[in-house]
């Protein structure tokens, strides 16, 4: 182990860094240097005898932990952790996109459970279930060491969207409420699913380019984080930053947040470091902005 800290980035790469954004995301991952890598959507990265896994694992000095799914969007885990186990949970039928477990191994015997998902992206009953099946699976290491990290596809009470906060299942009347109705357009927009009931129900909320207008109202829904808190797990960029917003997407302009850290009380004392990286190549890299965090491993 070189230091006494572990440092761990997490990213959801938009279709596996294809269109010639790959090299440019390495490049990055690279540059923080990261002990563990947790990525979503490594589509593509199988194939031809897993080429571009071995080439990221190559690239960036790593043991690569894949896992492929039916769906093409895989998750993979890459570390420089000696000694490093990967668990490939297949035998969950609630999962879409599936999750992976790493087991690492920390001084003084201890183990890390390290999971990596990449939750259903089209219906918030749906990551419901795939959440419980996922704190179920980590309640027996809750007292110990165990993190959960990726793209749950998910808002949380409390957090702002489009600069409103959001409450559970609060009703946003954009016909009466003439700030909200300037900022905020619900559109059908295609992959992403169930946050919002309204007329149209694909609805999402999302900030136009030029145009700024409203239609209806919204349902958010936040149950999938609420059972996150209620089972004892520690948010860990809302821990370190109870005020700032932690928008990760759009990584154009960043106005939501839906990819996490989450921690099991014993590390969430351990977390040193939790933040959203931003940045104008960033944004050209991916349409997620990657989580860059540490912990102490003494």
């Amino acid at each position: 182990m070189p230091t006494s800290r572990l440092r761990v980035l997490t990213w959801n790469l938009l279709e596996g860094g294809m269109d010639g954004r790959l090299e440019g995301i390495l490049r990055h991952i690279r540059s923080v240097r990261p002990d563990v890598v947790a990525l979503q959507e490594c589509n593509g990265w199988h194939a031809r005898g897993e080429k571009l896994l071995r080439h990221a694992a190559r690239t960036l000095k790593m043991q690569a932990f894949p896992y492929w799914t039916q769906h093409g969007y895989q998750p993979a885990i890459l570390t420089r952790v000696n000694g490093a186990e990967a668990i490939a949970h297949d035998d969950q039928d609630p999962f879409h996109l599936g999750y992976q477990e790493l087991r690492l191994p920390l001084p003084g015997g201890r183990t890390w459970h390290f999971f990596n998902t990449h939750l259903n992206p089209f219906e918030e009953k749906a990551r419901l279930v795939e959440m419980r099946t996922l704190t179920r699976v980590m309640k027996p290491y809750r007292s110990g060491f165990c993190s959960l990290t990726g793209d749950l596809n998910s808002v949380a009470e409390g957090d702002t969207y489009l600069g409103v906060r959001l409450k559970l299942r609060n009703k946003l009347d954009l016909n009466r409420n003439a700030m909200i109705r300037s900022r905020f357009e619900f559109v059908g927009l295609s992959g992403l699913y169930g946050y919002g009931d309204v007329k149209n129900p694909t609805a999402w909320m999302r900030i136009p380019v030029r145009v700024r207008r409203m239609k209806d109202f919204a349902d958010v829904r936040t149950e999938v984080i609420a059972h996150l808190r209620r089972e004892g797990w520690i948010d860990g960029f809302r821990k370190l930053h109870p005020r700032e917003d932690g928008h990760t997407i759009p990584s154009t302009i960043p106005e939501g947040r839906i990819d996490y850290v989450w921690l099991s009380p014993a590390l969430a004392r351990r977390l040193t470091r939790c933040e959203v990286m931003y940045g104008r190549k960033l944004a050209k890299l991916s349409d997620h902005c990657p989580i860059l965090w540490e912990v102490s491993v003494d």
